[in-house]
């Protein structure tokens, strides 16, 4: 069985009807079946694959003459039609980092024809309370997809150092006053094997390939500092490149025009899309006179939910770095896709390896490369 390919069917034909038994997998226990009525096979693209099977008709089965382990039994829940709206989840998380942390957490529900479902407010989550979040609503909603995108580092596997993804982008953030944190798993509580980033990406089927179809559940890294750079969300500045906004309330150097630059932007973002009851969470915080850290947390997980919806939106994306060391994926950007070409020529890395324009295509088909 090939789960990565999202779906394999099994028929079995008894008098006029063909019996299907199907395995799609969506990263979560459930299943749901087809019966054909023409005694023709079924081959659909729809519901989840779990672990056994079972066989569903309206008649007796008789004797099934496909081989199949597992279960045999009845259910009642059925499967999507081929005319039915397939859906995507797609997750802004921004990570906890630490098992003693939270971070925030926010989600919608994506129809093919562009629509969305809002699922309520930012929240405030460990890695625990979100994994159990992200599972409430596949169970509730049965997504087709869900597509997770975490501002913390995913694949790392340097003991020292920063990882090459961050040599190349670090120098783009720096350029705008930023800092980078490197990652390595010298830092236990972040990346060491007892880290609680990695039994999440365990639970979610671990970082996946961007450029690859989108089937299941994927959990993509993305840096919300970089993806502000892409969208020229930066601010006026004595450097060409501008700065970047000074909005976290921990800070010393945090200014409260910046954090509203940040807010109304955002706002403006997910108003464009019709997300009237996030545009009124960010509204809400953008009024505060005193921020607080979780609020940024909120906040940096709407700007995670922006870049699922810049690659479930099919547009033009960067992806940064590479699968075996790390990489980051965030909206494209001319200039800033210039910027990392010319750090990879610098250091002696081929571009073409390291820095990618895509467009994430669905099931039927991989991601375009530009």
């Amino acid at each position: 069985m090939d789960y990565h390919r999202g779906v394999r069917t099994l028929v079995s034909i008894h008098d006029d009807r063909a019996v299907s038994v199907v395995w799609i997998w969506r990263g979560f226990a459930g299943l749901v079946c087809r019966s054909s009525e023409e005694g023709e096979a079924v081959d659909d693209d729809c519901g989840m694959v779990v672990f056994h099977l079972v066989v569903v008709s309206p008649r007796p089965l008789g004797n099934v003459t496909d081989h199949v382990e597992g279960q045999v039994g009845f259910m009642t829940d059925t499967c999507k039609t081929r005319d039915e709206q397939h859906t995507t989840l797609l997750v802004g998380f921004d990570c906890a980092w630490t098992a003693s942390n939270s971070g925030g957490l926010v989600g919608v529900l994506q129809s093919d024809d562009g629509t969305f479902h809002e699922l309520g407010e930012p929240q405030i989550v460990s890695y625990t309370q979100a994994e159990d979040v992200i599972l409430n609503w596949q169970a509730k909603l049965a997504p087709t997809a869900t597509s997770i995108l975490l501002d913390q580092p995913t694949i790392v596997t340097n003991y020292e150092g920063q990882r090459p993804v961050e040599n190349i982008v670090g120098s783009a953030v720096s350029l705008r006053r930023g800092g980078m944190q490197p990652a390595n798993t010298s830092k236990r509580e972040m990346f060491g094997t007892e880290a609680p980033i990695w039994p999440f990406l365990t639970r979610f089927g671990g970082p996946r390939n961007p450029l690859e179809r989108v089937i299941g559940t994927q959990v993509f890294e993305t840096y919300p500092v970089l993806a502000m750079i892409a969208l020229d969300w930066t601010l006026p500045d004595s450097r060409p490149a501008g700065r970047l906004p000074r909005y976290n309330p921990e800070n010393l150097k945090f200014l409260i025009s910046d954090w509203k630059h940040v807010c109304e932007l955002a706002s403006g973002a997910f108003s464009e899309r019709g997300l009237m009851g996030i545009v009124r969470w960010i509204d809400g915080v953008c009024q505060m006179p005193r921020p607080r850290k979780c609020h940024q947390d909120g906040l940096d997980a709407c700007i995670c939910l922006l870049v699922a919806l810049y690659l479930a939106e099919r547009k033009d994306c960067l992806m940064v770095g590479d699968l075996r060391t790390g990489y980051i994926v965030v909206p494209h950007s001319a200039g800033l896709h210039a910027e990392f070409i010319a750090r990879c020529n610098k250091t002696g890395r081929a571009p073409s390896e390291w820095v990618r324009v895509f467009r994430q295509t669905s099931a039927l088909g991989n991601s375009q490369l530009s």
